[in-house]
């Protein structure tokens, strides 16, 4: 049997960090409703401001692959500097800075639902799903999304970015978590 396409192993990757959200939400499931909306202080996001900064990037992120590969402009194949940015994102991610958000995914002020988050993050995924599936593999290697920072990325430079962020604001999460068992008990 022939190896994995471009394709597939984008869909495999798309899985795993599925499978990363999907488990988080069962994590997320158990806690109490002032756990979801706790927070360390008045100008930190909660559980659920989190995971509506997540959830919005991805959905703008999907609309903005979808206007891009919908066009009938050519779309430019990614490369060395495509593959420099991803490095310089994992290493922001890595120290010890903090990052506004962009304005378009910034939470702050918004007092999200749960269940609506879920379901609305996971057919976001869905959406991102099939729209790989119609995308060629040509495509799908070029420059298709514009980081409001790294510039253009490709497909799997996008999963990179999706994996990466979501990780660092689990562990952001999880923080929040550990406080509340200490700080609500008390």
């Amino acid at each position: 049997m022939p190896g994995k396409t471009h394709k597939d192993k984008l869909i495999d990757h798309l899985d795993r960090i599925e499978s990363d959200r999907s488990n988080l939400f069962s994590e997320l499931d158990n806690l109490s409703k002032e756990q979801l909306h706790f927070r360390k202080s008045p100008d930190k996001w909660n559980i659920l401001q989190i995971l509506d900064h997540l959830m919005t990037s991805e959905k703008l992120s999907v609309v903005y692959i979808k206007r891009k590969t919908g066009s009938s402009k050519s779309i430019e194949r990614s490369g060395f500097l495509s593959k420099f940015r991803i490095f310089v994102l994992k290493l922001a991610f890595i120290l010890p800075f903090k990052y506004k958000a962009p304005k378009v995914s910034d939470s702050t002020g918004k007092d999200p639902n749960y269940k609506e988050l879920k379901t609305e993050w996971r057919e976001v995924r869905r959406e991102l799903k099939k729209l790989i599936l119609k995308l060629d593999e040509n495509t799908l290697k070029g420059q298709i999304f514009k980081h409001p920072i790294l510039g253009m990325l490709n497909m799997k430079q996008t999963l990179q970015f999706f994996d990466i962020h979501f990780n660092h604001h689990k562990k952001q999460i999880e923080n929040i978590i550990e406080l509340t068992v200490h700080d609500l008990k008390n």
